[in-house]
This record gives C-alpha cells, sequence and structure tokens, in this order.
C-alpha cells in the first residue's frame, strides 16, 4: 500500500496539471473575448475545449488514481471519465472531489476537521463535459459535414 503522503502528493500533481490547464483556457478565453471577430479564434476555441477534455480526463484518472492507491481495487484499463468513475463508484460512498474551506474547524474532542463547503463533483457533469468537448472537436461522419450540423462555437458556452 501507498503511504497517505505519496497518495496526496500524487494527486497534488493530477490537480496542479488541471489548474495549470484551467488558466490557459481562461487566458484563450480572454483573448477571444477581447477580439470576438479574430479570424483565429477557432484555433483558440479548439484548444480551449481540448484543454477542458483534458481536465475531465485527468480529474478522473487523479480519482481512480487515489482509490487504486488505496485499495488497489481498480481496473485501471478504462480511460473514459464516464466508465473510470463508475469504477470508483463501487468503491466509496464518496469518491469525488469536495471543496474544502482553508481553514480547520475543531471536532468535539477538539480534534482538527476539514470542512466541505460545496457538494463533490458530479461525475455525470464530468461526463457530460467531456461529450460536449467531444462533440465539439470531432469532425464525426461524413453526413454530419455535408449536412452541415457541425456545431458552430459558443462562447458562452465555454464560458460555462
Amino acid at each position: 500500500m501507498t503511504k497517505p503522503a505519496d497518495v496526496v502528493g500524487e494527486y497534488s500533481t493530477f490537480m496542479n496539471e488541471i489548474f495549470r490547464r484551467l488558466d490557459a483556457v481562461a487566458e484563450s478565453l480572454n483573448e477571444m473575448i477581447s477580439e470576438p471577430e479574430h479570424p483565429d479564434n477557432w484555433q483558440n476555441c479548439d484548444f480551449c475545449w481540448t484543454q477542458i477534455r483534458k481536465v475531465c480526463e485527468y480529474l478522473a484518472l487523479a480519482i481512480v488514481l487515489a482509490h487504486y492507491r488505496e485499495t488497489g481495487a481498480v481496473d485501471l484499463t478504462k480511460w473514459k471519465p464516464k466508465d473510470l468513475l463508475a469504477e470508483v463508484e463501487k468503491l466509496s460512498d464518496h469518491p469525488r472531489p469536495v471543496q474544502i474551506s482553508p481553514l480547520f474547524s475543531n471536532g468535539e474532542s477538539n480534534e482538527k476537521q476539514i470542512t466541505p463547503v460545496a457538494k463533490p463533483v458530479d461525475a455525470k457533469i464530468i461526463s457530460e463535459i467531456y461529450g460536449r468537448s467531444s462533440d465539439l472537436l470531432h469532425v464525426g461522419k461524413l453526413e454530419r459535414l455535408l449536412n452541415s450540423e457541425m456545431p458552430a462555437y459558443d462562447l458562452s458556452q465555454l464560458q460555462g
């Protein structure tokens, strides 16, 4: 078994990568907002949606890694967030990240406790965002292209 400190370090590496990518998305988004008619905004859109897709994958993998290191009972051959998160759901009642307060509270015996400030990230939302990014990035079937059914980039959707 991996020591708890090792798991925290590994998990932290994933979270840092996620935040690095989200910062890059924010920067690209700001460029598009400041110059909405720029002819090359499609490049920023593709970049943003690719990074968002990767964030979903990194998040799912970080969750799986933490549970794998704790129990070893995770199928590591899966890679889609929906499949990965379904694996982890079998192992824990609280398998996904929860935003916590940076301040500790004191428990009944004066022990330090973390305080959640939001509900856990919903697996359905992660999968939905992953699927939406896939729909926007992949050309798909020829029929989709010929029928002009390619989704348009929508900055408000990207911001959301």
